[in-house]
């Protein structure tokens, strides 16, 4: 048997809370983008098996086959939240070396999102097993962090699973607990933990992910949330995909088109009520049509105000700065800080500092230590420019001006707001990165953040 981790009791682990305010969840991206657990919450009972080679734009080619293993249908559902919630017990449990952690069923939901209940355990474990017993296969379309290369791998998402029976909870606890008396042990797959301990993976709001009503829509989310992060800079806000091709990655492989589109409508306007998507667009006619998503101005993740200022204090731009945030984990993003640091406190003078942390983030492995000279600036300025939507303005005070009309125009903030802050900015009570960072603030937390500068004193002369 593998043990739990030594840090942790066995009471430990089973008095996990069940409701979490604020979690800090974090998303496999290959899982999301490649839409490996099929969408609908019901498949057809003989399905044991499905592939796809499909391509999408930014999301890129994708050759992937599904098989079980064990005769029964492939994942789906409710087991894109069980993957979740194991991936994320992973993280919490320090990334063990084997791959393997031990936590209840009850809070194995909870880092799920998923409600916590009895009804819930025969659907989790039957759920655990569909992913144990599926193997995936992916030819040149699995990707690792930092390198430029998707591979060729094949193994099961779940390498393993059981229920420690021998850990049962005695009668008086049960009667606290009665749904969480079982310790469960995962195993993930190696390919998926390496994934993990690597970085590949990007924030998720678990309260807003809580939210969202079935996995259709949390599928959809998750999906398109990655696609934004990868849309070209020239049209960032705008992602069109045949709807036949958007079928089969999403698993609606049998839907005929109207089918498919009324399977999508609920998660649609649930994802446009709440200001998620701005609008869904269809255009053409049968088999040809195409669906265009418009982004709402709410952010796909929340981003931490302190990293954004660590990498703009380097050089990089707020935008690209909030992008990065948005894409690595803070391990990295810190680990990048310090290269860079060593970099510079050696003599290196990169010509777009901005490109040079960019590509340290990029490929870390060229930049550890004793094993690299200092990049070629070129190299450097090819990433700013490939980050960077727009040229920056040489001027703090007009590239601000730049900002907050963006903010306005995205109705984050009013025409007398936006005066206000440069006002403040004039008398020396905010900074430029102050005001940029209002772009990853809601309507509301904007305004009240801009209320609150004005109680500052002024610091001009």
């Amino acid at each position: 048997m593998v043990g739990k981790p030594a840090s942790q009791t066995r009471a430990d682990l089973l008095a996990m809370p069940s409701t979490v305010e604020v979690l800090k969840s974090r998303d496999e991206r290959n899982i999301t983008r490649l839409a490996l657990i099929m969408a609908p919450n019901r498949v057809p009972p003989g399905l044991t098996a499905w592939e796809k080679d499909l391509s999408l734009g930014p999301l890129g080619s994708l050759k992937v086959t599904c098989r079980s293993l064990s005769g029964q249908v492939v994942p789906h559902g409710l087991d894109n939240d069980l993957l979740l919630g194991a991936i994320n017990a992973f993280i919490e449990q320090g990334m063990p070396e084997n791959d393997t952690v031990v936590l209840s069923l009850r809070h194995l939901c909870v880092l799920s999102a998923i409600t916590p209940g009895g009804r819930q355990r025969a659907a989790v474990l039957a759920s655990l097993n569909r992913l144990q017993g599926s193997s995936f296969r992916f030819v040149e379309t699995w990707f690792r962090a930092g390198r430029g290369k998707a591979t060729t791998e094949q193994f099961s998402l779940l390498a393993s699973f059981r229920v420690l029976e021998d850990l049962e909870l005695p009668e008086a606890e049960r009667q606290k607990h009665p749904h969480s008396d079982a310790l469960l042990e995962l195993v993930l797959g190696k390919p998926l933990a390496r994934s993990v301990r690597e970085g590949y993976t990007r924030p998720l709001d678990l309260s807003v992910y809580r939210e969202l009503s079935q996995p259709m829509v949390r599928t959809l989310y998750r999906l398109l949330s990655e696609t934004r992060l990868v849309l070209p800079a020239a049209d960032p806000a705008r992602y069109m995909v045949a709807v036949r091709a958007w079928a089969m990655h999403l698993g609606m492989y049998d839907f005929d088109i109207s089918k498919v589109r009324r399977a999508l409508e609920p998660a649609h306007r649930e994802l446009m009520d709440r200001g998620f998507l701005r609008d869904v667009i269809y255009t053409g006619r049968g088999e040809a049509q195409h669906v265009e998503y418009v982004f709402g101005t709410s952010s796909v993740v929340s981003v931490d105000p302190k990293l954004v200022a660590l990498l703009t204090a380097r050089g990089l731009a707020v935008g690209p700065a909030i992008k990065l945030v948005g894409s690595y984990p803070e391990s990295a993003l810190q680990q990048a800080v310090e290269s860079f640091d060593a970099l510079t406190a050696a003599g290196y003078r990169a010509r777009t500092p901005g490109g040079l942390l960019t590509d340290i983030l990029r490929f870390p492995e060229k930049y550890a230590q004793g094993t690299t000279k200092a990049p070629k600036a070129p190299e450097a300025v090819q990433v700013q420019r490939v980050l960077e939507a727009v040229p920056e303005p040489t001027d703090a005070f007009g590239a601000t001006k730049g900002i907050l009309n963006a903010l306005v125009h995205q109705q984050k903030l009013t025409p007398e707001e936006a005066q206000t802050c440069l006002r403040l900015l004039e008398e020396r009570r905010v900074t430029m990165t102050e005001v940029a960072l209002l772009s990853v603030a809601t309507q509301k937390s904007a305004s009240q953040q801009v209320g609150s500068w004005l109680q500052r004193p002024s610091a001009r002369a």
